[in-house]
């Protein structure tokens, strides 16, 4: 992996996010040279803490302008492309359907538009959804790539759009250019320096800080959960692995079946972890009308077949190293506490 990266010109969409950031840190770790495009990162965020030791550079733009994406795109001339710009909260997409889709769907358009003409691309990576598949809640059911895609609300269905837009694009006019494409379907993506409290993570760690209960809207939802290591390994893999057989492939991205676990479950490590009393039965449940899944598995078996990639964290692991995270950051920066973790699944 280390000989593949070095010195590749990297455009990444999204950069600033929480994943965004730490992809690009893992990036800078193998020799990579990494141009973001983003939105400007939020007050607090993860990006915020560690920019100035990063050598990333920042294009500051709303994948929603057409033309700016195409000039960027340009002037770069990346080697690799990570597409992870998406308006992403379930909750957030409910309450503003248009910026949605119109990120998400559309801001995905001008980004495909923007490359198919373009030559010199080896790899692109799309970020897509373990959402995107039509969940009836019938009975317990772990997805495979080739299970039927759907849509129940605003942000699974742009996702969904998003996905085939990408699927579409491909066929027609990037599988002429020698360039290799991955669709990425990731399960909840876990790791330190989440500052977005509407996630659960975040969420529980200020209550454990707090000293006081947490409220959640359905402890009994079972998801897929995975170290955002894994998540950027899996990532690193792929755009290889579309590089190397220009072609297009769709992979779902999670843990093994053993860290399916509850809502719940997650709360009540999280809790033993930091020393307090276990209290996952008198979790409080909020009434809420999010349209959520009481299950959502995922099959990995073919990316783990055709790529030879397996997650190496579990859901305990995964969680020991955010509740760490959290105490490193207090004393070296958030940046120090990253990388102590890079260099421990790599090093």
């Amino acid at each position: 992996m280390n000989d593949f990266w070095k010195n590749k010109n990297v455009l990444m969409t999204g950069h600033t996010g929480f994943v965004g950031t730490w992809l690009c840190m893992v990036l800078e770790y193998f020799g990579a040279k990494v141009v973001g495009l983003s939105l400007w990162e939020e007050e607090g965020s993860l990006y915020a803490c560690v920019k100035n030791q990063l050598s990333v550079q920042n294009i500051y733009q709303d994948i929603r302008d057409a033309d700016c994406v195409k000039e960027s795109i340009r002037r770069v001339k990346p080697d690799i492309i990570f597409h992870l710009a998406a308006f992403g909260f379930v909750q957030e997409c409910l309450e503003n359907p248009t910026r949605a889709y119109s990120t998400n769907v559309m801001g995905s358009l001008n980004l495909f538009e923007a490359i198919r003409d373009i030559s010199g691309i080896k790899a692109v990576v799309v970020a897509s959804s373990d959402k995107v598949y039509q969940n009836l809640d019938k009975n317990i059911c772990y997805f495979k790539e080739s299970d039927i895609l759907g849509g129940s609300d605003p942000y699974s269905c742009s996702k969904t759009e998003e996905d085939l837009l990408a699927q579409s694009y491909y066929s027609t006019y990037l599988s002429e250019n020698s360039v290799g494409m991955a669709i990425l379907r990731p399960s909840n993506i876990l790791g330190g320096g989440d500052h977005n409290f509407t996630r659960l993570i975040p969420y529980l760690l200020d209550c454990i800080e707090r000293k006081v209960s947490p409220v959640i809207r359905n402890p009994q939802a079972v998801r897929p959960w995975q170290h955002i290591l894994d998540m950027a390994d899996a990532y690193l893999c792929a755009a290889e692995y579309a590089s190397a057989m220009n072609r297009l492939d769709i992979f779902n991205v999670g843990p093994k079946k053993e860290s399916i676990v509850s809502v719940g479950e997650i709360a009540d490590i999280l809790l033993v972890l930091s020393g307090q009393e276990s209290k996952y039965s008198k979790l409080v449940k909020e009434q809420s009308h999010t349209i959520e899944h009481k299950f959502l598995g995922l099959s990995i078996d073919k990316i783990c077949d055709v790529m030879h990639w397996s997650p190496r964290k579990t859901i305990t692991d995964t969680l020991k190293d955010v509740y760490r995270f959290k105490k490193e950051e207090q004393k070296i920066g958030s940046y120090n506490a990253c990388m102590n973790q890079v260099y421990e699944y790599w090093g």
